[in-house]
């Protein structure tokens, strides 16, 4: 009987405990909600937008509402009112009371030492600023509201700025929400001004780099997505989508590949990009065996090629090599592997070498020169000169000597600044009037790819 009752209890306990669960996210849903909501009436009213009216409180019995006008979009009255004072919106619910629109009133005329249009340049400049800061440096968005040195230090710089003018940081501060609302605003203007680029790297050449991996406390498992491309003769690294999953399934991938190139308008070319991963299998079964995909586990052994027909071009041979430090790199004998190359059946037919080397950085930072990356260059001409010797000039050498940059959270990290000006002055025939949209287009179409996997730099 008391088994029974413990677990009953259990039961009981449970059940409240995902009820109240359940509740929170709601609540924070509904919070989100009528932020964007309200971060979206801003936007309009400071456009001057039509559909935007501002009314008296027919209605409102305290004087307070001499202060405030009702937000109406499109002849509906919306949960917002605007200060007559700043012309900043605030939520307020026909059943909501007035003791915030009160305070606020205080608060407004006690800044008044502060002109309304710095206050609202000083707002708007701190919200924008503000998110990329949050995304940038990986920063809570409550840190403006719930930091309280970060809020005294922000009161601090401002008083000696303003001239110890009074000024209310809650006025200023923007609120976890806002800054949530803000993030997808700013992540949808990004995504419509990069389009037209990944769009016309897709037709000529965009590779791609696939990941999965989980974090460490919570065991939450991640997607990322990564274009690489050529633009105005340098490098470009763009993340297309990076999402939360609950399984790495053939399915999920699937769906998420198909969603994330959806968003960008290039689905059609989904057959059409090189794709780079260290889960080469689980991507292969997630999508059509057409696809080409260079797998870059370090467990490979050496000297491991492979060869891949596609539909209209030439075969794509993949050298990969397993994982070693900078310094051993440079010291690998070369002659072994271009001798297998000169015996490998097909090699003749391909016309272009583009080298891809992956480096992983033990302790994650900012972009910086990879050390020894002089020596790398120096002993690439060497193997250019030799290349011709045993391949009797059939493959061009293309030089992808990059600084690094990191990929996503893990560390991993692709080179992909690209020195295309340093090609000519290395090698003795380099293409005529090359470009690197030019480069990149043989590459695709025409390739013979060497990836060099996790070389550590200390």
């Amino acid at each position: 009987m008391m088994e029974e009752e413990v677990v009953s209890n259990q039961s009981t306990s449970s059940a409240a405990s995902a009820q109240e669960y359940y509740n929170t996210r709601s609540s924070e849903t509904e919070k989100l909600r009528l932020a964007r909501e309200r971060l979206h009436l801003q936007t309009l009213i400071d456009k001057g937008d039509e559909k935007v009216n501002l009314k008296p409180n027919p209605n409102g019995k305290s004087s307070i509402w001499s202060s405030f006008k009702l937000i109406f979009l499109s002849e509906r009255r919306t949960n917002f009112v605007q200060c007559n004072g700043c012309y900043q919106v605030f939520q307020h619910k026909r059943q909501s009371g007035t003791s915030g629109l009160i305070y606020h009133s205080k608060m407004c005329k006690e800044g008044g030492g502060l002109s309304i249009q710095v206050k609202n340049e000083l707002r708007q400049g701190i919200l924008d600023l503000g998110t990329k800061w949050c995304c940038q440096s990986g920063r809570p968005f409550s840190i403006f509201t719930r930091d309280i040195y970060f809020r005294k230090l922000i009161k601090l710089i401002l008083d000696v700025a303003l001239d110890n003018k009074s000024i209310s940081l809650n006025e200023i501060l923007p609120s976890a929400n806002t800054i949530s609302a803000k993030v997808d605003s700013l992540s949808e203007n990004s995504i419509n001004l990069l389009r037209p680029q990944i769009k016309e790297a897709a037709a000529t050449s965009l590779a791609v780099t696939l990941d999965i991996w989980t974090e460490t406390h919570t065991k939450a498992s991640y997607f990322g997505m990564t274009a690489h491309y050529g633009y105005e003769d340098s490098g470009r690294n763009i993340i297309l989508g990076f999402t939360k999953i609950t399984a790495a399934d053939n399915n999920t991938l699937k769906s998420e590949i198909s969603f994330i190139l959806q968003r960008w308008e290039i689905e059609d070319r989904i057959d059409q990009l090189v794709y780079v991963t260290d889960s080469c299998f689980l991507f292969v079964k997630a999508q059509s065996k057409k696809l080409w995909v260079t797998c870059l586990k370090s467990s490979h052994r050496l000297m491991q090629l492979k060869t891949k027909q596609s539909s209209g071009r030439e075969p794509m041979l993949h050298l990969l090599l397993p994982r070693q430090n900078l310094q051993s790199f440079l010291r690998t004998p070369i002659l072994t592997w271009i001798q297998t190359l000169s015996r490998t059946e097909n090699v003749l037919r391909v016309k272009t070498l583009l080298l891809l080397i992956s480096l992983r950085r033990r302790q994650p930072g900012t972009p910086t020169e990879c050390p020894g990356s002089e020596q790398l260059v120096q002993k690439i001409a060497v193997w250019h000169n030799l290349m011709k010797d045993f391949l009797r000039h059939q493959v061009t050498l293309l030089l992808c000597c990059h600084e690094i940059l990191f990929q996503l959270s893990r560390g991993h990290v692709l080179l992909t600044v690209w020195h295309n000006l340093r090609i000519q002055s290395l090698f003795e025939n380099p293409l005529p009037h090359l470009n690197l949209t030019h480069t990149l287009r043989t590459a695709v179409e025409n390739c013979f790819v060497l990836a060099a996997h996790s070389l550590s730099v200390c």
